[in-house]
């Protein structure tokens, strides 16, 4: 833990004012490690802090006082729906989206209640054949 705060103290050095704490367990017998990582990036001044589960939580996360991410997954996971326990506010992250269907996405995101959000085409987290190192 003393290693993750002070990670944090290094990064709020920077111009950074967000945090973001990607694979963040769900279990309620898991959140003390969270909620010290979280009360850190808030007394180092971030002001935005963003935990990412990628599905909903135990209710205990929702008094952390920060951003859930309660879905992660591709565009066709999103568009068949979001699991019980999604609530208005939550964090989306929506991967696998084609091109011409990102507009789309941002309406649906914003439709379902989404308070922060990111959507990335197809090719973005794969990479292109053409610009992989031989």
């Amino acid at each position: 833990m003393e290693l993750v705060r002070a990670e944090i103290g290094s990064l709020a050095e920077t111009a950074i004012g967000g945090i973001f704490f990607d694979q963040v367990p769900t279990s309620p017998y898991s959140v003390g490690p969270v909620a010290v990582a979280v009360r850190a990036a808030r007394r180092w001044g971030f002001d935005t802090v963003l935990i990412n589960p990628g599905r909903p939580t135990d209710s205990l996360y929702r008094g952390l006082g920060a951003t859930i991410c309660t879905f992660e997954g591709s565009w066709t996971e999103y568009i068949d729906g979001t699991t019980e326990g999604v609530r208005p506010g939550d964090a989306h992250i929506v991967h696998s989206i084609p091109t011409d269907q990102l507009a789309a996405c941002l309406e649906l995101m914003r439709g379902r209640g989404a308070g922060w959000g990111l959507a990335t085409t197809e090719g973005c987290l794969v990479p292109s054949p053409s610009l992989t190192a031989v």
